[in-house]
């Protein structure tokens, strides 16, 4: 593959006159891959849904990981990008929208939306009582989901490389946003976390590739048409409460399947099923040359996993694997994935955080640290993410956490939107054994207890790595902790 024009800057202060000049993806060009019909489309097509540039669109939900960078495409696009959350900016986020343009309204009100309004976005968090999204209704404004609308954008791009599936999306966006990046391509990118180390989650390029997390919870990947390359590190029954069932699932990475041209998937079992008969799928167990560069890397586990990927969707954009793995190395990484939050007593405290919420997710983690850090008393803080996920995994979540760390500590369940549940975190404490408690006070109160018990075992001379994992709102204990350090 030739090499797209190079661009020195992270951001562009103004709209990007280059990408303005391109036009909507003709199907023609990446015709229908695989071995499903060619007949087979989605229900978001980008030419009848994106409304013509300087139009007004607005963002419910425009704080949030995955709607914060799509505002920012969008606006780069040429779009009046307006917005709300319920939460406040982050610093990053509140300097882009003052740079950019991008008018932010606190809260969720009806008279926050622009007067002329042409398109609502809006986050699948967004209950069907939301003013803002009512009002665009009544109104007769068009309104999307957020993964239609990335979908949609992404017709505007020539070559699109979008990660799917349940576990390392971020990561490996990242990874491979940074390596094109450390290349001199002016790619695009939409990531649905906040990077490490000032490399902005979102970026607008030439209009050629673009380099998307595209989300499997709510079957907006389905949407996504003429993919240039799909990824899809692995699948498994999460998130079926809110699809459907699992073969609703399968369905929709078989559509994400047919519509790709190229796609990089990890054997196991749901994806041998769902990519059995595709000859534009190639799994990625058999790369013991990519193995071997990852060992070489000190690339061990899921990190090892997710660093292949990336070195094979590199080679795909013309970049040498060697030379792909050195670059990798500067990666600075995706915050909340086994970061380093700070270190005490000469090393003897460390202090670490962790996005791991599902079953799988969280036990490779706690391998991870087990193989990482060995001599280290390994003390877990665990919050489990959505009571229809602990109750469906409840016993796996019971084993994991009674076999793996020393110490654990179950904080409340974060809750995501709305639900409530039979099984919380004082009944997995329970089930997870001895090892196990469960705590309900205060973020403060329960850093001080932590870091307290670190510190008499270090007096003792112990190591004592404290682990903070979750994907909710437990990071802010990881902000109370990083004060005793």
């Amino acid at each position: 593959m030739g090499k797209a024009k190079e661009t020195d800057n992270l951001e562009r202060p103004e709209r990007n006159a280059d990408f303005q000049s391109c036009s909507v993806v003709d199907s023609s060009v990446f015709p229908v891959r695989g071995k499903p019909s060619s007949g087979e489309r989605g229900s978001v097509s980008a030419s009848v849904l994106l409304p013509d540039s300087g139009s007004a669109i607005h963002i419910l939900g425009i704080c949030g990981a995955g709607c914060f960078p799509l505002a920012m495409l969008l606006n780069g696009m040429g779009y009046r990008v307006s917005g709300s959350d319920l939460a406040m900016p982050s610093e990053e986020q509140q300097r882009d929208f003052d740079r950019y343009g991008v008018e932010f309204h606190s809260g969720h009100r009806e008279e926050n939306l622009p007067e002329k309004l042409d398109l609502l976005v809006y986050t699948s968090a967004a209950g069907a009582d939301n003013p803002e999204l009512n009002g665009a209704r009544r109104r007769g404004v068009k309104c999307l989901r957020r993964g239609e609308m990335l979908a949609a954008a992404a017709g505007k791009f020539r070559r699109v490389a979008a990660v799917s599936g349940s576990h390392g999306k971020s990561s490996i966006s990242g990874m491979l946003s940074y390596l094109l990046e450390k290349k001199k391509f002016a790619a695009s990118r939409v990531i649905g976390a906040k990077l490490s180390g000032g490399f902005s989650p979102w970026h607008l390029g030439d209009g050629d590739i673009l380099v998307i997390e595209s989300d499997e919870s709510d079957g907006t990947n389905a949407e996504l048409e003429n993919i240039f390359l799909g990824i899809v590190p692995n699948l498994e029954d999460d998130h079926v409460w809110s699809l459907g069932g699992v073969e609703k699932l399968k369905e929709n990475f078989h559509k994400f399947a047919s519509r790709s041209e190229k796609l990089l998937y990890w054997s196991g079992t749901m994806t041998d099923e769902v990519f059995a008969g595709f000859d534009n799928a190639f799994s990625l167990n058999g790369r013991s040359d990519l193995a071997d560069l990852a060992a070489e890397h000190r690339r061990y586990g899921f990190e090892a996993e997710n660093f292949i990927t990336v070195l094979s969707a590199g080679e795909i954009f013309g970049i040498p694997a060697v030379e792909a793995a050195d670059l990798l190395m500067d990666f600075p990484g995706v915050e909340r994935r086994m970061s380093i939050r700070g270190e005490r007593e000469n090393g003897r405290i460390l202090l670490l955080e962790d996005y791991a919420h599902h079953p799988t997710e969280l036990e490779n983690a706690l391998l991870y640290l087990k193989k990482r850090f060995p001599e280290q008393y390994l003390s877990v803080v665990f919050q489990p993410h959505r009571y229809a996920r602990l109750k469906r995994y409840f016993k796996e979540y019971a084993r994991i956490l009674g076999n793996y760390p020393d110490q654990v500590t179950l904080v409340d369940v974060f809750a995501a939107w709305s639900e409530k549940g039979e099984l919380g975190s004082a009944e997995l404490a329970e089930a997870a054994g001895e090892r196990a408690d469960y705590f309900g006070g205060s973020f403060p109160e329960l850093a001080e207890q932590l870091y307290r018990d670190a510190e008499k075992m270090a007096g003792e001379g112990k190591k004592v790595l404290i682990a903070v994992i979750g994907a909710g709102d437990v990071n802010q204990l990881t902000r109370e902790l990083e004060k005793y350090f």
